[in-house]
């Protein structure tokens, strides 16, 4: 089965972020923060690469927002390491201040990026 992110097209992304988008805290490094619309998919924990050698699980967390600088994040605006979100690690929990980690897919339109929220050492 499909999501609605596996669907994503430049022109339907602001119609599906109306639907099912999600408020995160942008924290951009050095910059002002400021509530944006994202989808977020949240993945079951994995053992994830960790500091050194090590592993840890975490919870995989991918985030889409719109190419924009009001709205959502511009393409050369995101600063991975240093800029962070504040995102909820379990639908309905609290949110957590998480660093952007890794970029996925950037397009004229929008930029898919992940974050992990962190857990134990595996």
């Amino acid at each position: 089965m499909s999501s609605l992110m596996d669907n994503l097209t430049d022109g339907s992304l602001p119609s599906i972020l109306a639907i099912a988008g999600e408020s995160i805290l942008y924290r951009p490094n050095g910059g002002t923060n400021r509530t944006i619309t994202a989808l977020v998919r949240r993945a079951a924990p994995e053992a994830v690469a960790g500091p050194g050698s090590g592993r840890l699980t975490a919870t995989v967390i991918t985030i889409t927002v719109v190419n924009d600088a009001i709205d959502g994040i511009e393409n050369s605006g995101i600063n991975i390491g240093g800029d962070k979100v504040d995102v909820a690690v379990r639908e309905g929990e609290t949110p957590r201040t998480l660093n952007i980690a890794r970029l996925l897919k950037q397009t004229t339109a929008f930029q898919v990026f992940e974050v992990l929220g962190s857990g134990k050492a595996a």
